[in-house]
């Protein structure tokens, strides 16, 4: 008999059957009846899982032909087939694990959700113009997707760190950090002594816990000096008569006390901008220092801060008041 499947590898494997032969038959009675026949019919196979066993079932018409009778009958079978060696039918057939319609061994993307159109390759297929956190850079070459909507990004689609100090410059207080400088969680440079002063910056690493103020190099300020009579005119640097003579006599105070580590720190009223205040402030507290030095101060004893209106110590409404909060003052850093 011949058979003819659709596809022998299917799991519901149909198949037609059709065959010619010679029927032997013993008729009682006596004698012998040979006649030729052919079959014609149909089946299926229908396999049970992964097993070699399989389920068949067909059915088919016989005719037995004869010169003066034609003998015709039907047989119906049911079976369980079980297939002896050859290779497994299933497991050595090319797959499509994710079902997108590309083979295992082609599919880049295994994985691929149910649904989602992919390329030749397997892997979804992306809109080159979507951009699914605004941030400007396409997700195709996003390599931060979740960049939060509105922070500046470099090309790639990441946070940018301007300062490459490892913290992003939306959770860095201090950007502007030394290359290279190490820094805490927050991008500042360390503080050992939390004094506001950084590390690199701080003459006075040990200053107590519970100092109120410190210079702008980090050293505890414990007296403040007032100079009476040490005046500028108004918005200048220049002093006004007779200071000169009073920075002199102070000169020689603080030669005699050759132990005094001192800040000059110059103040303005809030009269005028910010910015110019502070930058009257700086130029003062120079003029006052150069003073110093020139008449004998050592100046490795000495530095100059200029703090604008911002430590006022009289009412800047009223014209008297202004006048005092001009001032320079001496800011005894260290008396060791």
């Amino acid at each position: 008999n011949l058979l003819a499947f659709y596809d022998r590898n299917r799991q519901f494997a149909p198949y037609l059957t059709a065959g010619i032969g010679y029927l032997g038959a013993s008729v009682n009675g006596g004698g012998d009846e040979n006649r030729p026949s052919a079959t014609a019919g149909a089946g299926f196979k229908w396999r049970l899982g992964q097993s070699r066993f399989s389920i068949r079932n067909e059915y088919r018409a016989r005719l037995a032909y004869e010169q003066d009778f034609n003998f015709i009958d039907f047989i119906a079978t049911l079976g369980l087939e079980y297939r002896f060696g050859g290779p497994r039918q299933r497991d050595d057939l090319p797959r499509d694990s994710d079902g997108d319609g590309v083979l295992d061994m082609w599919d880049e993307c295994p994985d691929t959700p149910p649904g989602v159109a992919v390329t030749s390759r397997g892997c979804e297929i992306k809109r080159m113009d979507r951009d699914e956190d605004n941030d400007r850079v396409f997700d195709d070459r996003d390599e931060c997707p979740g960049t939060p909507e509105g922070m500046p990004v470099d090309p790639y689609g990441c946070s940018l760190d301007s300062d490459r100090d490892g913290v992003t410059t939306e959770k860095d207080r201090c950007p502007g950090s030394r290359p290279g400088a190490r820094v805490d969680e927050f991008g500042c440079e360390n503080d050992s002594d939390a004094d506001g002063v950084p590390d690199h910056l701080d003459r006075c690493p040990g200053t107590r816990p519970n100092a109120r103020r410190v210079d702008q190099y980090g050293c505890e300020i414990r007296d403040v000096i007032n100079l009476p009579g040490v005046n500028f005119q108004s918005g200048s640097d220049l002093l006004l008569a007779g200071a000169e003579r009073l920075i002199q006599d102070l000169a020689v105070t603080l030669i005699e006390n050759d132990y005094l580590q001192i800040e000059v720190a110059g103040h303005t009223d809030d009269q005028g901008s910010v910015i110019d205040n502070q930058g009257l402030s700086d130029r003062r507290a120079k003029t006052v220092y150069d003073y110093l030095i020139r008449y004998g101060v050592d100046p490795t004893r000495l530095s100059f801060r200029g703090y604008g209106e911002s430590q006022p110590i009289a009412d800047n409404t009223t014209a008297d008041g202004r006048a005092t909060n001009r001032r320079v003052e001496l800011r005894v850093v260290r008396d060791e």
